[in-house]
């Protein structure tokens, strides 16, 4: 760590824990036949849904889109929303500490495949407490469905380090996707493979 100025989290699966078979569970009790298959895993999303991660569907398309494969058009918004976001579990308080030590020393900042719903959900529930804003844990949040592409393109890391001016020889990257991984990998970056239950902590000495 003694070279890296730089610190880039993945969300999902990194910072926040998640439940996809719940989400699963919920969203075929809505009456979307085999949804887990258009899920694919937490890594990769198909279809509409990948649309979605990339912003080329909006919340409302995405929920209009939920109704037609469920065939009921009366499904609320909430309830949609309740299903979609319920493999988003929660954030272990060690990790917001650590994010907040982090930004002592080092450039934070997130860099997620992820939608609008999600992430509007996410951020509102882990960083807005105990007095904090978003600001205090990221520099900025990078963020597939606000840029138009998602990991593992290269474009996306290179639209992040154009940006902010980083060396990616002097950024570790964090994300729990081999492929991810691997795109950052032949960028330059210091890239880790996350598993899950890891203990961040373990790679700096705040």
């Amino acid at each position: 760590m003694k070279d890296i100025r730089t610190v880039v989290f993945d969300f999902g699966g990194v910072l926040i824990d998640l439940d996809m078979p719940e989400t699963i569970r919920q969203v075929e009790e809505l009456g979307v036949p085999a949804f887990g298959k258009m899920l694919v895993n937490h890594y990769v999303c198909y279809g509409f849904l990948g649309e979605f991660e990339k912003g080329e569907v909006s919340p409302d398309e995405f929920r209009s889109k939920i109704r037609e494969l469920a065939g009921k058009p009366s499904l609320t918004d909430e309830a949609i929303d309740k299903a979609w976001c319920a493999m988003l579990t929660h954030v272990p308080a060690y990790k917001l500490d650590l994010l907040l030590e982090l930004n002592k020393k080092y450039r934070v900042f997130m860099l997620s495949n992820t939608n609008k719903i999600h992430i509007d959900y996410s951020l509102r529930k882990c960083f807005y407490n105990d007095g904090h804003k978003l600001s205090d844990y990221f520099e900025k949040c990078f963020l597939s469905n606000e840029m138009g592409l998602s990991k593992p393109d290269p474009t996306i890391f290179k639209m992040f380090l154009r940006e902010t001016g980083v060396s990616p020889e002097q950024t570790l990257y964090i994300d729990d996707a081999v492929k991810n991984v691997e795109a950052a990998s032949s960028l330059g970056f210091k890239a880790h493979l996350y598993v899950p239950g890891e203990d961040l902590r373990k790679f700096f000495s705040v």
